[in-house]
Order: C-alpha cells, then sequence, then structure tokens
C-alpha cells in the first residue's frame, strides 16, 4: 500500500495535490537527496505524523550545499529542521504570515510581495503539494538559520 502511494505521488508529479500521501512521501518523491539528508538528521521519521509544512529547495540549490552540510551532522540537522514549519500551512495562511517557528526553534521570515511569497531570502516556487498531514513547498534556495 505505501509503495502504491508513493507510486501515485510520482505519477501524478511532485507537486501534484497528492493527499493520500504523508509530507515524508511527498518529499521523498520531490527530492531523494533532500529526503536522504531529513533521514541522515533524524528529522523523516517525524514527518509521517503530526502536522507540517516543509520547504523543500531544489535540486540544484540543494546540491551545491549538501557536501558541506553532511560533514556536519550538528549543523545538518539545524538547517534542515529550519525549512520545517510543526503547523499545517496553506498557501492562503502563508501568504498572511510575517514569521513562522520552525522545527528548529527559530523564526522563519516571510513577506510577501505581490504575487511572489518569500521564505527567508527564498522564493516559494507554484504547485505546493498538500499531503495527509501537511504542506509541501517548493523553494528556490537552501534556508540557513
Amino acid at each position: 500500500m505505501k509503495r502504491m502511494m508513493i507510486a501515485a505521488v510520482l505519477c501524478l508529479g511532485p507537486w501534484a495535490n497528492a493527499t493520500a500521501a504523508t509530507v515524508a512521501e511527498v518529499v521523498a518523491a520531490k527530492d531523494p537527496a533532500f529526503s536522504t539528508a531529513l533521514e541522515s538528521a533524524g528529522l523523516a521519521s517525524m514527518l509521517k505524523g503530526g502536522l507540517f509544512t516543509v520547504f523543500v529547495p531544489s535540486s540544484d540549490a540543494f546540491a551545491k550545499v549538501d557536501g558541506k552540510l553532511r560533514s556536519d551532522p550538528d549543523r545538518l540537522r539545524a538547517v534542515l529542521a529550519y525549512h520545517i514549519v510543526p503547523a499545517k500551512v496553506t498557501p492562503e495562511q502563508l501568504r498572511q504570515m510575517l514569521a513562522a517557528k520552525t522545527v528548529n526553534g527559530k523564526e522563519l521570515k516571510i513577506s510577501n510581495k505581490g504575487e511572489t511569497v518569500q521564505v527567508g531570502r527564498a522564493k516559494v516556487l507554484p504547485g505546493e503539494t498538500t499531503a495527509s498531514n501537511g504542506v509541501v513547498y517548493g523553494i528556490d534556495a537552501v534556508l540557513m538559520p
């Protein structure tokens, strides 16, 4: 059953509205390298339950820092936890927010400039995915706490 849900996410595309899949499964379908990093940091299992919003950087953006982060496990965990908000934040809510507290305990600034929403210095990309336990957004950069 779990493989079928992941397959459904992959077939529909990583940013399709796949409400049957968990946030962890959507992240794994969107970017396997980011998902593997979440596992290495001990954060992936958390995303299978509870309500979460995850900002997943583009593969290119994450590839630029992945090696550096993996060499420092504490830094890896801190950076990745900064991409996770422990609440389900819908697109409508995101547009109204000025900040959100992340799993690493720090606030992530949010700004809305016309049609563009930014979290930290990263632009939120169109096409979020609503999962069974939250929302996954694509962003164009890695967030640094």
